[in-house]
């Protein structure tokens, strides 16, 4: 089971959209419930595109037995 704690799509989204609407590369720090998620969007000026884009953030492990105690398995 995967148990996450941020949207990475919608995180990647708003990049994307942020990057077009201002037409210049977008770097922009997302509070998600489980800490900051940085996206980075790539914009291109000559195709008017987004060409890349990237996110990252902390991850952290929980084992199976802290996931059945705390009832999300």
């Amino acid at each position: 089971a995967v148990y996450e704690n941020g949207c990475a799509t919608g995180t990647a989204s708003t990049g994307i959209a942020y990057a077009m609407e201002q037409k210049k590369n977008a770097v922009l720090d997302l509070a998600q419930p489980g800490g900051i998620i940085r996206v980075e969007a790539d914009y291109d000026n000559v195709l008017d595109k987004v060409s890349n884009v990237k996110i990252s953030g902390k991850v952290r492990f929980i084992s199976t037995e802290e996931c059945l105690s705390s009832g999300v398995i």
